[in-house]
């Protein structure tokens, strides 16, 4: 059985698009896939102490195994010591391993490890997944700055040994067929049916019209507009919930703002909560809103987009060079002007709670989006068509 081995450093070992996706996507394919997590002590899986093991148990979940290499925490992190050492137990654990086809997703060390990947394993196919734009994300932080020479040395070495590449965007694989001649494959993060199943019978609705924000709260995703928002709105049927947590210094904000403003009852904010437990809350949404507003976010699709559609979710967008031409052509939201954006998405919200009809074409337009055209059922082809074109005899 071919073996495939995805790697993780910095993501949960859960993580939505990498585990619950790519990996149980690839073992239902048939291959031998294995996910190769951080260990701390104690036997914790994950950075984040995600998952325990008892000394000689394995994890095995959906048919994807669990392989593991120490993150020695106590390894003083001065003169890059502890990088260094991390390195050297990621790469003796792929040595051990000796994977078909290695796969990557992050910036920094790991994206570090996948440009040496071939000096000691050369007949392991290396594919390099950008979840993101890492070098547009670098240069739109000045503390971050600083880092893209580095960044840009290493990535020029990894793009010189990948077999290929994956991203999310066709904006972002356009760039990169621009430095290599490999294939570049994307593989936009849409939802699953079968990862968030459909809603079951559902209880007597209350008149509630609730709007989401699926996913981290920060001052770049629109907390901001969302909470100017929803001071101007009209109806008293709105509330917002939030699914997910903020940042410490946006909750402080958040906090003082809704109090200070009297509308701190309009919200409810479930903190971070396990990936299956997400669709529950998203079922009880009306719509769902997008509100990036750092450059970053311009060059991909919030995941959260995806998970609107799959719950038949209206989407309210600021206007998004991806996103925008999205929801106009699907009639399945609307797109808002950044100029005034608050009042635009509060002027939008009002129409929506007041207009059923309008609403209930626009949350038909989203799930047959879904059904049809932005679905993970479809986006997994493309990864299973690298990976054939890639593990063929006369590729190797």
């Amino acid at each position: 059985m071919t073996r495939v081995c995805h790697v993780l450093f910095e993501h949960g070992i859960f993580d939505g698009r990498i585990f619950h996706k790519e990996a149980v996507s690839l073992a239902q394919a048939g291959y031998e896939v294995v996910l190769l997590v951080p260990r701390l002590p104690g036997g914790w899986l994950g950075r984040k102490r995600e998952h325990r093991l008892s000394a000689g148990e394995s994890l095995v979940r959906a048919g994807v195994r669990f392989e593991t290499y120490p993150y020695r925490k106590w390894v003083p992190r001065a003169f890059g010591l502890r990088n260094a050492v991390c390195r050297r137990d990621l790469l003796a654990a792929l040595q051990r391993l000796r994977p078909d086809l290695c796969h990557f997703h992050e910036d920094g060390l790991t994206m570090e490890v996948a440009a040496a990947l071939k000096d000691s394993l050369p007949s392991t196919r290396l594919v390099f997944d950008y979840h993101e734009f890492f070098l547009h994300r670098l240069r739109a932080s000045d503390r971050k700055r600083r880092g893209m020479a580095r960044f840009a040395a290493t990535e020029n070495r990894l793009l010189a040994r990948a077999d290929g590449l994956v991203t999310v965007s066709d904006f972002i694989s356009d760039y990169y067929r621009t430095l290599t001649d490999r294939p570049v494959v994307t593989v936009m993060n849409c939802q699953s049916a079968e990862t968030f199943p459909a809603a079951p019978a559902a209880p007597a609705a209350d008149d509630t019209f609730r709007v989401v924000h699926e996913g981290r709260m920060l001052f770049d995703r629109g907390l901001r507009v969302l909470v100017e928002a929803a001071r101007r709105i009209e109806s008293p049927r709105v509330r917002f919930l939030l699914i997910g947590d903020l940042a410490r210094s946006e909750r402080a904000w958040f906090d003082a703002e809704t109090r200070r403003h009297g509308i701190a009852d309009r919200f409810e904010v479930t903190g971070m909560l396990p990936y299956l437990e997400v669709p529950e809350r998203l079922r009880r949404g009306s719509a769902g809103v997008c509100l990036i507003e750092g450059a970053n976010g311009l060059t991909g699709i919030p995941n959260k987009f995806f998970n609107y559609l799959r719950y038949g979710l209206p989407v309210l967008t600021l206007e998004h060079p991806i996103l925008g031409p999205m929801v106009r052509n699907a009639r399945c939201g609307e797109v808002l002007p950044r100029a005034d954006a608050a009042g635009a998405l509060a002027r939008a919200i009002d129409r929506l709670a007041a207009e059923p009809a309008a609403t209930a074409a626009m949350s038909r337009a989203a799930a047959s989006l879904f059904a049809n055209e932005l679905n993970w059922e479809r986006m997994s082809q493309r990864l299973l068509g690298l990976y054939r074109a890639l593990l063929s005899a006369d590729a190797r």
